[in-house]
């Protein structure tokens, strides 16, 4: 009876019927065929033909006894000499197809696109979180660009509760990529008037253009003078990296973190038997502003930052953006006061419990909590936690901060500021 194996199993297959080492060379002759005949870079393609075929390779990759093993020894070394991270081959113990020629259209069942698609909305199609941040800057964070048929309305609903933000700030630093059709609808959110070219395909399978541009989308409140920030990391891959240089090659947004991943060209699958396939690069996006795209480059961030400081140094730059555009002083005031917060908002530090027993107590109608390494401010039903600037000065929210004092007899007084510059009377601490 013929051995059966699947992804997770580590047995050594040499003495199955179906795992031999012409069936790897069989294969090999495939791989080497679909690469010199699709791959959409032909040096490349021919950089990798050469590197198959070495005596010393082919014997390597011959001696390979497992087929788990064979799929992932040669997706790394594909990757690896192509610098092309869209390269993978895939082993599966179930007979996929039921030719030994390869097919180049993936066949799903019904019950596998069922468990997709359940899964995609378990998981809300990775759009993480939307929400506001002090000054009036939306936060959106997407860690995937699922199907627009699935997510497209909910993209759209987290787009109307930033409507009425002056900027907004799109976090990809998570994501691996996705449907290129949610990446359009993205960008010509940001876009009116006449359609806009975004870039064109090339394609190995076909002679024919095509190209993408901007879309109508008929009944939605576009936001073209909205500002953007774009969080990237060297995790951001595919169709993430297609929304950043897309929308920074357009002049619509500042990309802020670390180079992307680079990975442009677009894969397809092919079958090279019942078991074995090969997802490879077939074609490739050139942008209509660059004539390129961010291949092996990645994109560069305008402001590079580590990843775990993106997201604060965008959003203090777009402060001080939205502060330079404005001309009334009192607007700038509030500006400068909520920039204080949101220093505090990521570098609030931890007030030890020695510290803050000092400061804890009544102060009038006030009173000062401290709990688990956090100090809270309560004012009638009201609690706030408070945002550490130094061990007297603290931030209740981005209108609001309150200011410890000692007295010429060392009693600690208590200042509370609302409406970001108006101090009320101090509060003396009550024994």
């Amino acid at each position: 009876m013929q051995e059966s194996f699947s992804k997770n199993e580590n047995t050594s297959k040499k003495n199955s019927p179906y795992w031999t080492p012409q069936k790897r060379s069989d294969l090999l002759v495939l791989i080497r065929n679909l690469i010199n005949q699709k791959y959409i870079i032909p040096e490349i393609a021919k950089k990798l033909d050469e590197y198959l075929s070495s005596a010393e390779n082919l014997r390597q990759f011959i001696e390979i006894p497992d087929p788990i093993l064979f799929a992932q020894t040669l997706t790394e070394k594909l990757q690896r000499e192509s610098k092309d991270f869209h390269f993978w081959i895939e082993y599966s113990s179930t007979p996929k197809i039921s030719s030994g020629e390869h097919k180049d259209e993936k066949i799903e069942t019904e019950i596998e696109k069922d468990l997709y698609f359940n899964l995609q909305k378990y998981r809300n199609g990775n759009l993480i979180e939307v929400k506001r941040l002090p000054g009036n800057i939306g936060y959106f964070r997407l860690d995937e660009f699922p199907e627009v048929e699935l997510f497209g309305e909910t993209f759209l609903a987290g787009m109307r509760f930033l409507e009425n933000t002056d900027a907004i700030i799109f976090d990809v630093r998570y994501n691996g990529g996705g449907n290129a059709d949610f990446v359009q609808i993205m960008v010509s959110y940001f876009f009116e008037g006449d359609p806009k070219l975004l870039y064109h395909f090339e394609d190995t399978e076909s002679t024919e253009i095509v190209q993408m541009w901007t879309l109508p989308l008929v009944g939605v409140k576009k936001q073209p003078k909205k500002i953007i920030s774009i969080l990237t990391s060297g995790r951001s891959a595919s169709g993430a990296e297609d929304f950043a240089y897309t929308m920074q090659s357009q002049n619509r947004a500042k990309i802020v973190g670390e180079p992307t991943r680079g990975a442009a060209n677009n894969p397809k699958l092919f079958f090279l038997d019942d078991h074995f396939s090969i997802e490879l690069p077939i074609g490739r996006p050139v942008n209509a502003v660059t004539n390129t795209n961010w291949e092996q480059k990645g994109v560069i961030p305008d402001l590079k930052v580590s990843q775990e400081k993106a997201l604060e140094s965008a959003h203090l730059d777009l402060i001080n953006q939205m502060k330079e555009k404005i001309e009334n002083p009192a607007v700038k005031k509030l500006l400068e006061f909520e920039m204080g917060y949101v220093h505090a908002y990521y570098s609030a530090q931890e007030i030890s419990k020695e510290l803050a027993s000092t400061l804890t107590g009544d102060y009038g109608p006030s009173s000062v909590r401290y709990q688990e390494g956090q100090l809270y401010f309560t004012r009638k039903n009201l609690i706030f936690p408070l945002k550490t600037v130094d061990f007297l000065n603290y931030y209740c929210n981005e209108q609001q901060r309150i200011q410890f004092k000692t007295d010429t007899e060392g009693n600690y007084l208590l200042l509370e500021i609302r409406d970001y510059e108006n101090p009320l009377k101090l509060k003396k601490k009550i024994p």
